[in-house]
């Protein structure tokens, strides 16, 4: 039974989701962390790293280290100044506060997996687990087949299942890559 948790940093929201991968992976736990100020400060990152722990060590024995969860954790890409093909202003503090709480959980896991950012927390309703979906976001008939929106907070914890979900890919590529790699002599 292999154990990834998910991690989507962010200035607004941290989203948190354990998964077992079977074929159909299977949540096991998530939370969504808000962040009550419009600053990424010390108490926002306690409170973060605080519910990781919670989650990681809820989920295997710690005494003697057996089914520790491996993690992933979403990148941050360099701004582009475009979003949809469009001219979009960029939010320095938004990004810097990604950053902020990315740098915060890497210090904290160094061993963790990155996984690139892009469509995560965007699949399909029906490919997310029942909690991850609102009874608001169900009320359309072609609830199933729409591709997730941006409207709740639990979008953060969508995003979180997806970076667990390509976790384990994300980890044979680097190591492939490592492997691959040519380093000078001396």
């Amino acid at each position: 039974m292999t154990l990834w948790l998910g991690i989507d940093p962010g200035a607004d929201g941290t989203g948190i989701a354990l998964i077992r991968l079977t074929p159909v992976p299977v949540l096991l736990d998530h939370d969504v962390i808000l962040n009550d100020t419009s600053e990424v400060g010390t108490v926002y990152i306690a409170r973060v790293l605080g519910a990781i722990d919670r989650i990681r060590c809820g989920h295997f024995d710690a005494t003697n280290d057996s089914g520790r969860p491996r993690m992933a954790v979403e990148a941050v890409n360099s701004p582009t100044g475009f979003a949809a093909g469009k001219r979009h202003p960029i939010d320095p503090a938004h990004l810097l506060g990604c950053a902020i709480v990315l740098g915060a959980v890497l210090a904290a896991y160094p061993d963790s997996v990155l996984v690139p950012p892009g469509g995560n927390g965007h699949g399909a309703y029906a490919s997310y687990p029942p909690e991850l979906v609102t009874a608001g976001e169900r009320r359309r008939a072609d609830w199933a087949t729409r591709p997730a929106g941006q409207s709740t907070t639990i979008r953060h914890a969508r995003s979180a299942f997806d970076v667990a979900r390509q976790g384990p890919s994300c980890a044979r590529r680097a190591r492939l890559a490592h492997l691959t790699r040519q380093e000078p002599l001396l």
